[in-house]
């Protein structure tokens, strides 16, 4: 039987172990059917370095998919080239809602990287949420969207109780430092209950989890005298549950913000296994677990305890919990849906690029990765005219086009890297943005307010090619208009083919055999930021690179401003990022 191996990618964090590790083995071997045939799921997990979070192409280890959890330090557009290049899918599952709380204390961290998360969620075949609102949130980024819950596969591995008894009532504050805001809402319990001296005489407070936890947490018990405090050292996420075999009720407050209404009951799913009471806010009524004692006021938390001081209370209570939860803790259930995720995963082919748009992809070597339809500039010497550089190859796709309707790119296999958009990101924007309405669309970072601008950090960057370039301009019939709204570079442009065989046979063609009579426009275009003056000679057989391919990459600022009576422009860059909700 052939099998499909699915990689796993493990950061070492609570959530990716509950989001991918554990679930992968219990799908480890299991056979889901591949265009009708059987095929054995076949799981490897690799782990991530905690410093850097960076997946690399070692890790995907051959693999047909590539699964994780949240966030990691690569750009989207690395998983977009693994499509092309490694064939392999993406299953990328999210815990949490991207707009944090801005008292969350990885706010400052998540607003450098919230476009991350949906960048990845729009790249992703297939998106798994923890709850149906993080689903239902993640529709409008994915068409794909699959809900799996944080159940447990109770009374195995750790999580089967192992209680100590004690004879006092242990109370348990437990969790990342993600949740110090929710547990800085007990402060009035706990100065209530530190007051009430016979209750701290039956109970003691145990703080479990990151130091942050238990610096920031344990500063609500200062001068609280008559409550006992335990800590405790953070523990490895495989062996986590082993802190509740020393509480007997766990507070799990939470803030009323749709942060929180997204985020999972898993602690109610912990308690299920551990044989522990949580007691905690009203938000709980609205997630997949709902067994737990109601307290949203300090008298209500202080109650609470006093009850359970009861062993009757108390085991009454549990059993109630117990058996609310569970009714719908489904652990295998889970892992059912998951196997239908992995057969629906591997049998699409999801949504295709308009037909009617061609993009095609210049690359120089065997090793370098488009996503788009492969062209291969072999131009490497002066006789062929190397120093035209994508020049060449877009005269010649452009000029051969029998596209009679419909658009033409043609962009450096950098494009990905410059522009931070994969193709699949790309169909997107074309979609949300109608673009059969334009006929130019703008894929260019936009740093400069207006062409003006960017023409000054032109000139600033290769001395001297304003003059050339005006020159050029009106030789060829434009107008040398610096005052463009529109900045354009490195040909990242899609243009109708009509409109880009126009440009390109009677403005860019004229405009290249007009400078090349010319050694002025040979002069070094002191460009530093490319090849090694070795491999440029390799390469190309230049000895610097010149004026021309710099003056031609900005040809279409001129072009599109002399045709604005006639054409319709996309909306910028930033334009098509905001209406994908990206920024």
């Amino acid at each position: 039987m052939k099998k499909q191996r699915i990689v796993v990618i493990d950061s070492g964090e609570g959530s990716s172990y509950h989001r991918c590790v554990l679930p992968s083995k219990y799908l480890q071997g299991q056979v889901v059917k591949i265009e009708g045939n059987d095929v054995e799921l076949d799981f490897v997990t690799v782990l991530l370095d905690i410093k850097n979070k960076t997946i690399t192409e070692e890790m995907l280890q051959d693999g047909d998919v590539i699964w994780f959890n949240w966030l990691v330090n690569n750009n989207v557009t690395d998983f977009g080239k693994w499509k092309i290049s490694k064939n392999i899918k993406f299953l990328y599952s999210i815990d949490d809602y991207w707009n944090f709380p801005e008292n969350h204390p990885y706010i400052e961290r998540i607003r450098n990287q919230k476009n991350k998360v949906l960048q990845l969620a729009f790249e992703a075949d297939v998106v798994v949420a923890s709850t149906k609102k993080l689903g239902e949130l993640l529709t409008y980024f994915n068409n794909n969207v699959s809900y799996s819950p944080n159940f447990l596969p109770i009374g195995e591995g750790q999580f089967v109780s192992d209680k100590k008894e004690s004879d006092k009532l242990r109370i348990g504050l437990l969790g990342s430092s993600s949740h110090v805001p929710d547990y800085k809402l007990l402060k009035g319990a706990i100065n209530r209950i530190g007051n009430n001296k016979e209750l701290c005489k039956k109970i003691e407070f145990h703080i479990c989890g990151y130091t942050s936890i238990l610096s920031e947490i344990k500063d609500m018990f200062e001068k609280k005298k008559n409550i006992k405090l335990v800590l405790h050292e953070p523990v490895d996420v495989n062996n986590y549950m082993s802190l509740y075999n020393e509480i007997d009720v766990i507070l799990i407050p939470l803030e009323n913000n749709v942060y929180n209404e997204c985020k999972s009951a898993i602690k109610l799913a912990e308690c299920l296994a551990s044989n522990t009471i949580p007691i905690g806010s009203e938000l709980y009524d609205g997630k997949e677990l709902t067994g737990y004692c109601k307290a949203t006021t300090p008298l209500e938390y202080e109650n609470w305890l006093s009850y359970l001081l009861n062993k009757a209370n108390y085991n009454n209570t549990l059993n109630t919990i117990k058996e609310a939860n569970s009714k719908d803790n489904d652990f295998k259930g889970r892992i059912e849906s998951l196997k239908s995720v992995f057969e629906t995963l591997l049998n699409n082919k999801f949504e295709q690029f308009p037909e009617d748009v061609k993009i095609h992809g210049i690359t120089y070597n065997d090793g370098q990765v488009t996503e788009f339809e492969n062209y291969k500039n072999n131009v490497k010497t002066l006789v062929e005219k190397s120093w035209r550089f994508e020049m060449n190859p877009i005269i010649d796709i452009v000029t051969k086009s029998t596209q009679e309707n419909g658009y033409l790119g043609v962009v450096s296999y950098k494009f990905g890297e410059k522009t931070g958009l994969t193709k699949k990101i790309l169909n997107r924007i074309l979609l949300e943005n109608k673009y059969q309405e334009y006929d130019f669309i703008n894929l260019s970072r936009s740093y400069w307010n207006n062409g003006s601008d960017f023409l000054k950090f032109t000139e600033e960057c290769h001395p001297g090619i304003t003059e050339l370039m005006k020159e050029v301009v009106e030789k060829v019939g434009l107008t040398w208009d610096v005052k463009t709204e529109t900045t354009n570079y490195s040909n990242f442009f899609i243009l109708k083919t009509e409109l880009y065989k126009d440009f390109v046979n009677n403005y860019c063609i004229p405009a290249l055999e007009y400078m090349e009579s010319d050694d002025r426009f040979m002069a070094n275009a002191t460009y530093d930021v490319g090849l090694s003056k070795e491999l440029l000679k390799e390469h190309t057989e230049l000895e610097h690179y010149p004026m021309i391919p710099f003056i031609m990459e900005r040809l279409i600022l001129f072009y599109i401003m002399y045709k604005r009576n006639e054409t319709k422009f996309s909306s910028n860059y930033n334009e098509h990022f905001k209406i994908l909700n990206l920024i």
